[in-house]
């Protein structure tokens, strides 16, 4: 059995964060190689909470980001699911 684990090279949190999101997005995905593919992971509850700020920040950037919405709880269907929906994404904000 493989075991693979991936980080998030960037975390942003604490107050006023949302604001810096499509700035730091924008710095990741201009080293893509092709066209940027930046997805918004998120259930419910979370893009409830913030989407207002996040699109506004992302459209500040100049970024067009795609939408994934996850349902149920977290397990190995849900993420598989999200990695076949996010193929060749360069960038992937997860809110929840």
């Amino acid at each position: 059995m493989t075991l693979s684990v991936l980080a998030p090279a960037r975390y942003l949190s604490g107050a006023n964060s949302l604001a810096g999101v499509g700035a730091a997005v924008a710095g990741l995905a201009a080293a893509a190689p092709q066209t940027p593919r930046v997805f918004v992971v998120h259930g419910d509850v979370g893009i409830g909470l913030v989407h207002v700020a996040l699109e506004a920040s992302l459209q500040r950037a100049g970024i067009a980001a795609e939408r994934f919405k996850v349902e149920g709880p977290c397990s190995e269907a849900v993420v598989t699911s999200i990695q076949r929906a996010t193929v060749g994404a360069c960038v992937l904000i997860g809110v929840g």
